[in-house]
């Protein structure tokens, strides 16, 4: 199977540098990775502990969040949950580098059908910057959940059911409105579930590090406390 990272529509951009904190970023150079043919049609692998505890606290507490995953499941459409580093040990991957915190990378087989999805998430610079920020263990598992929400819920749910880039639920393009996006509705939709803030940014002010840090750099140090 092939995996393409490129900028399109249902691309994440999560922006993990603070100095970017205005706006999301994007673009890159298309390529194509390779991936191994899943064992099985119908999978959802999560390969890291704490990935899987998160998956797993999201599934107790959102209904819709439990649903869009059995969709999934039943649609046959395949899904690794992983870190870097683990990507680069799937064959093809070797050289694989994350640009963002939390990233998508569909995956075609051989005749360039979308039959699968891999979601990176860079716990390693999300812990990083959770810990620069002064910030919490609690947060920080928190702000995993925001991540995984826009990813699984808000683009690789439409994108097992269309099985087509085009058709998997863009994320805002430069200038509209975040809530414009298909994704960012489908996400605000969970984060109601479990009592989150409503998202209304495209960029790192998504999560509660982001929101921490641009408290920061404007002088407002705050301790912390209103973040989950």
């Amino acid at each position: 199977m092939v995996a393409t990272r490129r900028a399109v529509r249902g691309r994440i951009a999560w922006v993990y540098a603070a100095a970017v904190l205005g706006g999301c970023a994007s673009g890159g150079t298309e390529r194509e990775w390779g991936m191994r043919a899943p064992a099985a049609a119908s999978v959802i692998e999560v390969e890291t502990p704490l990935l899987a505890a998160r998956m797993a606290a999201l599934s107790r507490r959102s209904p819709t969040w439990r649903a869009g995953l059995d969709s999934v499941r039943a649609s046959g459409f395949r899904v690794v949950v992983t870190e870097p580093a683990r990507a680069r040990r799937v064959s093809g991957l070797e050289d694989y580098r994350p640009r963002y915190i939390g990233e998508v990378i569909p995956l075609r087989n051989a005749a360039g059908e979308v039959t699968g999805a891999v979601v990176v998430v860079d716990v390693v610079r999300l812990r990083k910057l959770t810990e620069a920020a002064g910030l919490s263990a609690a947060v920080m598992a928190g702000d995993v959940d925001r991540i995984l929400i826009h990813e699984v819920y808000g683009h690789v749910v439409p994108l097992s059911q269309s099985r087509r880039l085009s058709g998997g639920c863009p994320d805002p393009r430069p200038g509209q409105p975040p809530e414009s996006s298909c994704a960012i509705r489908r996400e605000n939709r969970i984060r109601a579930e479990l009592g989150l803030e409503r998202r209304t940014s495209y960029d790192i002010r998504g999560l509660a590090v982001g929101r921490s840090l641009e408290r920061a750099r404007n002088g407002d140090l705050g301790d912390g406390r209103d973040e989950r």
